[in-house]
């Protein structure tokens, strides 16, 4: 039995979305199944069907990318989707709000623009934020256009954070990780602990501690069926919730995301048990390649377990 994923509770097995008026009208049913689920109608599926044609099996550099790219994507476009949020997407622009007032809920998907048209699109879409009084994240992606949007949105007020590194790592390379003494990872499953998960995040993203309500509810609303592809857990230091992390499955590759550890609890091996954890679980489900976008400070943690960077996205959040 591994101490850090099989809580005496849940033992791990042994191995109204608004959209834009742009978007197409779909039907009744499909709205209503939409309603209960934030993710696309084929997601469930794919989450149970890991071991199939779908898992990426190319370690190219450029593949890997690609499937970065799409966790990127779909790990936040997830959040319009869910009741009462919004997600637009057209082709060459997409965006999502979700109501939460930090940065880090809302934000920018895709972007393209002529030169000449850049300035004046990055400002529509300030306005969409304004309107709606939210602060937003924009992160560059080497898919937007035009190749110089993020000198354009420094220009224009942004402030860039830092690089978000985006991360790979080989699942079969990566070695058993020990389990800090006193540590265990529970899997989140109702509100409670979804409360303590959202907490601890919040904390340690060092975001505005009025944003954990909202954000209970938003991640209540993204779903916590066990099913689904974005699964969260949490981490227990003699009993105590200090960490988090959330493994998404999508694209063909496992996203790790929201790895976070309370500050007195650093410096123990805890960051690395809560990355391991869902790791673990994609490589037991059939899953090749992990992914994650790390930002410089926490880079490190990664790079000893196994992970190669293979891309760089500028960071900005609003004016």
């Amino acid at each position: 039995m591994n101490p850090r994923t099989r809580p005496e509770s849940d033992p791990l097995p042994s191995r109204s979305r608004r959209r834009s008026s742009g978007i197409s009208r779909q039907s009744a049913a499909l709205r209503s199944l939409r309603r209960r689920s934030p993710y696309p109608e084929s997601s469930r599926f794919r989450a149970r069907s890991a071991r199939t044609a779908e898992i990426l099996n190319d370690f190219r550099p450029e593949a890997t990318l690609r499937a970065d790219l799409e966790d990127m994507y779909e790990f936040r476009a997830r959040y319009g989707r869910a009741p009462g949020c919004e997600l637009h997407e057209a082709s060459d622009l997409a965006w999502f709000a979700t109501g939460v007032d930090d940065e880090l809920f809302n934000g920018i998907l895709r972007f393209e623009a002529t030169d000449s048209e850049a300035d004046a699109k990055v400002r529509s879409v300030m306005e969409q934020f304004r309107l709606r009084h939210l602060p937003y994240h924009w992160m560059v992606t080497p898919t937007m256009r035009p190749s110089d949007l993020a000198g354009r949105l420094k220009a224009l007020g942004f402030r860039h954070l830092f690089p978000i590194l985006g991360m790979a790592l080989v699942l079969a390379t990566m070695e058993k990780t020990p389990v800090p003494d006193g540590f265990t990872i529970r899997r989140v499953l109702d509100r409670p602990m979804l409360g303590q998960w959202v907490r601890i995040m919040v904390t340690s993203f060092e975001a505005t501690q009025r944003a954990v309500p909202g954000t209970v509810d938003l991640e209540e609303r993204v779903g916590l069926d066990w099913t689904l592809p974005g699964r969260r857990y949490l981490g227990l230091l003699d009993g105590e919730p200090v960490a988090t992390s959330l493994g998404f499955f999508h694209g063909g590759v496992a996203g790790v995301h929201y790895v976070t550890t309370l500050p007195e609890a650093r410096g123990r091996g805890i960051g690395t048990a809560i990355t391991a954890s869902p790791l673990e679980e994609a490589r037991a489900m059939g899953y090749r390649i992990g992914v994650l976008q790390a930002s410089p400070a926490g880079a490190s943690v990664y790079r000893k377990m196994g992970f190669r960077t293979h891309a760089e996205y500028p960071l900005f959040v609003s004016p």
